[in-house]
């Protein structure tokens, strides 16, 4: 079976996942970087163990204090978001069919707010969120009105919207 990638957009500006560190600060990573082991997964992060040179060609009788296993951090999920500033921002899911009776999301709404709105697809509101606040790599959505737990097995569209906040990710879960 074939895929089917509709569009593929490189994010980023094509940067360095992970990059040299500034010459002056005496850190390892400043001239080579060998390649990341596949990431440990800690808690709500990533971690990336990567290998940093001091110097771009090591000579042969080299001091073992000019390189040395760095580690990256990132956020679980949080390579890209989708972010909204003063002006809020919104998105609209495709339509897919309720399996979980909860929903769970990714978010860093420190200074700002998200909420989620369960659509028909006649975009009829059938169930609201109580807003998110905070920086939270995983959060249950907990309902102001309606719930998703009603709507097993239902075509929906998930409507969230953002102000000051970065959505990571999202996905369903069951009840436990």
């Amino acid at each position: 079976m074939q895929s089917r990638l509709r569009a593929w957009e490189r994010l980023g500006a094509r940067q360095a996942f992970i990059g040299p560190s500034p010459v002056d600060q005496g850190a390892f990573d400043t001239m080579q970087i060998l390649p990341p082991s596949a990431p440990v997964i800690r808690g709500d992060e990533l971690w990336f163990y990567y290998t940093g040179i001091k110097y771009r060609v090591m000579p042969q009788d080299a001091d073992p204090r000019h390189g040395a296993v760095c580690l990256a951090v990132l956020r679980r999920d949080g390579f890209v978001s989708l972010d909204a500033r003063d002006d809020p921002g919104v998105l609209l899911t495709r339509p897919f069919v309720v399996r979980g009776a909860r929903l769970a999301v990714n978010v860093d709404a420190a200074n700002g707010a998200m909420d989620v709105a369960v659509l028909d697809l006649k975009g009829r509101v059938l169930a609201t969120s109580k807003p998110v606040l905070g920086d939270w790599p995983s959060i249950p959505v907990h309902w102001q009105t309606g719930s998703l737990a009603e709507l097993e097995q239902r075509p929906v569209r998930l409507r969230f919207t953002l102000r000051n906040a970065k959505l990571y990710s999202f996905w369903l879960c069951d009840s436990s």
